[in-house]
C-alpha cells in the first residue's frame, strides 16, 4: 500500500477532458431544418429531441446561431405565406382579403374608431381603506 494514502482516504477522481463527440453541434443544423418546417420554435424543439430554453440560451450566447435561427424563421415565414397564397387561390375570399392588406396599404381596412373627450372619475376612501394600505 502506498505510504502517502491512508485507509480512510478517498481518492480524488481522475479529472480528463470529454472528447467533443462528432455530432455536438448536430443538433443545430436539426433545429434550423425543423423550425425552416414547423414554422414553431417549440415544434421543432419537440422534433428534433432538444429543449427549447437550451435553444433560447444558445442562441442568447452564439451570435453565428442567433443569425442562422434568424434565416430559419425567416424562411419559415415565406413559406407560410407561400401556403397561405396557395390556399387563398383556392377560394378563400377572406384570406385573400387579409394576404392583400397585408402586403399593401390600399387594401387595409378603412375603418377608423376615433374617440375623444374628458373621463372624470371620482375616488373615494374611507378611513378603513386608507388604514389598509398602509
Amino acid at each position: 500500500m502506498d505510504e502517502n494514502i491512508s485507509e480512510n482516504t478517498v481518492p480524488e477522481p481522475i479529472k480528463t477532458k470529454k472528447p467533443k463527440p462528432k455530432r455536438a453541434k448536430a443538433w443545430r443544423k436539426a433545429v434550423l431544418d425543423a423550425v425552416v418546417t414547423c414554422s414553431s420554435v417549440r415544434s421543432a424543439c419537440d422534433a428534433v429531441g432538444i429543449s427549447e430554453g437550451h435553444v433560447y440560451r444558445v442562441r442568447a450566447q452564439d451570435p453565428q446561431f442567433e443569425v442562422e435561427f434568424q434565416n430559419a424563421l425567416d424562411l419559415s415565414l415565406k413559406n407560410l405565406e407561400q401556403e397561405a397564397f396557395r390556399r387563398a387561390k383556392k377560394g378563400s375570399d377572406r384570406l385573400v382579403e387579409f394576404l392583400l392588406a397585408r402586403r399593401d396599404p390600399r387594401y387595409k381596412n378603412k375603418e377608423e374608431l376615433q374617440l375623444g373627450g374628458n373621463i372624470d372619475i371620482k375616488v373615494e376612501f374611507t378611513r378603513d381603506d386608507a388604514d389598509k394600505t398602509s
